[in-house]
């Protein structure tokens, strides 16, 4: 846990540039507050994970997703159905979010109980993915489906191993939404209307409408590389953003270029780097939590960056237990 513990410094020097720099780029507006107040909230989650990993490792693993599933039964049954998917965050896919944060904090757990109460465990994680697909929200389900097949095989590599496995992956899907924001060509209205009455995997991931957004993120990027527009700019310069789901880029690491510059963009590349530095041999379970920013917007969502902050708080007291897996250090 010392040495854990240790890596913290870097993570809040890192987030205090980040959130310096969304600060001086909105002088007089209040969306570099907000910014700066939704990476305090992951801080707070990182504080609260590393207290409760190190209290006890299996805790992580029961109060984040008991309170995930409280939350989302709080509005059922509109938060479990395809057609209403709203409650409790008003995203589906934010709603999903939350629940493979939580799949990943019982996953983390498991690693830390004897081989004969490992199956519960794993069942709780199965149930948790079950729930995910409830919500309709695809990406969410391959989210939680990913760190199912992927845990199990933590142990096939070192630590240092999985995070340039973890890097280069994350890597390759913000150079993905790059490329498809680069050659995307303009559609017309009623081909966006039809593809979001329409939904289909392909469209909703990689297709239309998204692609549209990072194209848009793109030329903000390229009429201002270096400084950025400033936080919140997105929404006033895209010309889908008359849709309030489209008032976001749909890729965290394209929205922050785009308001934040490429200063800003390093800053959060390197916020990441230190994320997977400090999850350890956990790093791929953080890595697929982070997957989905890059094709969505799920981290302008509080709650969800909050409980993000637990598990990788929890990943950094405890390491990744059993089986295997480096022993927890006190």
């Amino acid at each position: 846990m010392t040495a854990a513990l240790g890596s913290g410094p870097v993570g809040v020097v890192l987030v205090a540039c980040l959130a310096g720099w969304a600060l001086l780029s909105t002088p007089e507006a209040p969306e570099g507050v907000e910014f700066t107040a939704v990476l305090l909230v992951g801080v707070a989650g990182t504080v609260a994970g590393q207290l409760l990993g190190g209290w006890r490792p299996t805790a992580v693993g029961v109060v984040l997703p008991v309170g995930v599933v409280a939350a989302l039964a709080a509005r059922l049954p509109g938060s479990m159905t395809a057609a209403d998917a709203a409650p409790p965050l008003g995203y589906a896919n934010a709603n999903a979010a939350l629940l493979s944060v939580a799949t990943a904090a019982v996953l983390l757990a498991a690693g830390h109980v004897a081989d004969r109460s490992r199956t519960r465990w794993t069942v709780a994680a199965v149930l948790l993915t079950a729930a995910t697909f409830g919500t309709g929200s695809r990406a969410g389900l391959v989210c939680c489906l990913a760190l199912l097949v992927l845990w199990p095989r933590l142990p096939w590599f070192g630590a240092v191993t999985w995070r340039w496995v973890s890097a280069g992956v994350l890597a390759a899907a913000v150079g993905l939404t790059v490329l498809l924001g680069a050659t995307a060509t303009p559609e017309p209205p009623s081909s966006r209307a039809a593809e979001r009455t329409t939904p289909s995997l392909v469209a909703n991931t990689v297709g239309g409408t998204r692609t549209a957004l990072w194209a848009e993120a793109l030329d903000m990027v390229a009429s201002e590389p270096v400084l950025g527009h400033g936080v919140g700019t997105f929404a006033d310069s895209s010309e889908l953003a008359s849709d309030p789901d489209l008032a976001w880029a749909h890729s965290e690491p394209l929205q922050v270029a785009a308001e934040l510059g490429l200063v800003g963009a390093a800053l959060a590349a390197a916020l990441a780097g230190w994320v997977l530095t400090a999850a350890g041999r956990a790093a791929p379970l953080l890595a697929v939590l982070l997957l989905q920013t890059t094709l969505d917007y799920v981290f302008h969502f509080p709650w969800v960056v909050l409980s993000f902050g637990v598990v990788l708080g929890a990943a950094m007291a405890v390491g990744t237990g059993k089986p295997g897996f480096l022993s927890p250090s006190r």
